[in-house]
């Protein structure tokens, strides 16, 4: 309950006693706990010899100047020093249902403070978060990709391919697969240097990447192989897509590398070609090794 005291230029005793001008009935309150005094204009409170102390703003004192919304401990009573008011007494934190207005604006002072305290922390929590979580999706992608042409690597492309499949067998659609390998690229290596071998493959990556479809797989499946993984498309739509990879980096290659790079090709269809993940990569790499074996620079679509 709310407890109001007027204070005049007369010393105000606070205690338990019948006689004090503040009484407070607890236990840990002395007869006669404090006094608040007018002295040069200023209001001072001074503690008693009480058994368990006074407290002003969180600190034992034994005499202080008191001034505008101080908070004074005695007991389990909490008392806002109201300068041009007076004192108003609150036992155990209870909220005040009528505070005078100075009292009213240091308690929406504290609210808002509180609240700017709570959105800043949740602030700085949600960085945090961000941060953590984009270093896991920085360290996942790290893990997937292939360091040197910047596609998907094996590994990627290994647990991929039957998750792909799997759904085309879901919805009953195609699957198509083509496997891309450079025409006599230890040549390049030996000719011009290992350097000139990374240039080779990075530029070629990025034209295989740059001929297909946002959410085709293209990855980098060993050396100087790479593997398309395309989602509902029939093998004449993959043949079609190979021939347009085949015939750019044929065109391209001189102006890009300063050299003529060619590629052959392998491509193999779920379900025209084969039942499962692994028949498919089966099919399609042997449809590669016939292209090469028919003189290179072409693609061969796998046998039914």
């Amino acid at each position: 309950m709310l407890k109001s005291l007027e204070l005049s230029q007369k010393d105000c005793i606070i205690g338990r006693g019948d006689e004090c001008d503040f009484i407070l009935n607890g236990k840990e309150v002395s007869r006669q706990h404090a006094r608040i005094k007018f002295e040069k204009d200023n209001y001072i409170i001074e503690d008693l010899n009480s058994t368990n102390s006074t407290f002003v703003n969180g600190h034992k004192i034994n005499s202080r100047t008191l001034t505008h919304g101080d908070e004074i401990i005695i007991g389990g009573f909490t008392i806002i020093f109201d300068d041009g008011h007076g004192i108003e007494g609150v036992y155990d934190g209870t909220q005040v249902e009528t505070p005078g207005e100075e009292t009213k604006s240091i308690m929406m002072h504290y609210d808002a403070l509180t609240k700017k305290l709570r959105e800043r922390e949740a602030a700085d929590e949600l960085i945090h978060l961000r941060r953590v979580w984009k270093s896991q999706k920085k360290l996942k992608q790290l893990a997937n990709q292939d360091r040197l042409t910047g596609l998907y690597n094996r590994r990627y492309f290994d647990k991929t391919i039957a998750e792909r499949l799997n759904a085309a067998k879901a919805i009953g659609s195609p699957l198509s697969l083509i496997f891309i390998d450079l025409d006599h690229f230890k040549k390049i290596n030996d000719t011009f240097g290992h350097d000139k071998g990374d240039e080779v493959l990075k530029r070629i990556a990025y034209l295989i990447r740059s001929s297909c479809r946002q959410d085709d797989v293209v990855a980098r499946y060993g050396g100087e192989e790479f593997v398309v993984i395309f989602s509902k498309m029939t093998s004449a739509n993959a043949s079609a897509v190979a021939e347009s990879i085949r015939r750019i980096i044929e065109e391209k290659s001189p102006s890009l590398l300063g050299l003529e790079v060619t590629v052959s090709i392998g491509v193999a269809t779920y379900p025209d070609h084969a039942k499962n993940s692994t028949e498919l990569i089966c099919k399609a790499d042997q449809a590669l090794y016939r292209a090469k074996s028919l003189g290179r620079n072409r693609i061969v679509e796998a046998n039914v």
